[in-house]
């Protein structure tokens, strides 16, 4: 009995001396579950750093071309003479056709006390044909008009009297003839329209015409 004691104390000692090693389990590898959206890394967002003022920029205005003969302009006054300044409503870029009534208005509407032109002397009609000649206008409206043919009056009252009207018109006839149903009641001013060079015709105020608006000069001291 005595041996075997001692022998089972050799044999605790030398078991005592051997290490082993820990083993822990490893985790069964697992398929992501296609139900399950996979969490995606968190990025954060950039700051878009301190706001840059941006410059303020005026409503654009519109840039006033400088009046060239002949061409379209802004400008109100297009020529002075004798006293008095006068208005091409077809030298504006926007310029359209009026009636005699229409014609009126527009220029009753220009800042600075504006009307049709009256002429009333034979250098200011001479002008006048200048002007329709070197700007190749066909026609325009004058101020003249009538409620009782063939007696024509311009805007001011005074009566045309019978400066420069054609000798012929539509129905080959002097001027003024009232030819078109007895209503030609306004006096415009014809470039060549009938062979008859620039002259005055009596027209119904209906037709479309750009116009010579004419007033005092004004005086700048």
């Amino acid at each position: 009995m005595h041996w075997f004691l001692v022998l089972s104390c050799l044999v605790s000692a030398a078991v005592s001396q051997v290490r082993f090693p820990i083993v822990f389990p490893q985790p069964y590898p697992t398929r992501p579950n296609p139900g399950i959206p996979v969490p995606q890394p968190v990025h954060p967002v950039p700051h878009p750093g301190p706001q840059v003022p941006q410059p303020i920029h005026p409503i654009p205005q519109p840039i006033l071309p400088v009046p060239q003969p002949g061409g379209p302009s802004t400008s109100i006054v297009h020529d002075t003479r004798g006293g008095s300044e006068y208005h091409f409503s077809w030298r504006l870029r926007t310029a359209i056709l009026h009636t005699w009534d229409s014609a009126k208005q527009y220029c009753e509407r220009l800042p600075g006390g504006w009307a049709p032109i009256s002429i009333e002397t034979v250098a200011e009609n001479e002008w006048v044909k200048t002007v329709l000649t070197d700007e190749n206008q066909k026609y325009i409206w004058t101020s003249g008009s009538t409620n009782r043919h063939p007696n024509f009056v311009w805007g001011n009252g005074q009566p045309t009297g019978n400066l420069d009207w054609s000798h012929t018109g539509s129905q080959q006839l002097p001027q003024p003839d009232n030819a078109e149903n007895q209503i030609e009641n306004c006096l415009a001013i014809l470039n060549n329209f009938y062979q008859d060079g620039v002259r005055w015709h009596d027209v119904a105020c209906y037709h479309p015409k750009p116009v010579i608006c004419e007033r005092i000069a004004q005086h700048v001291f």
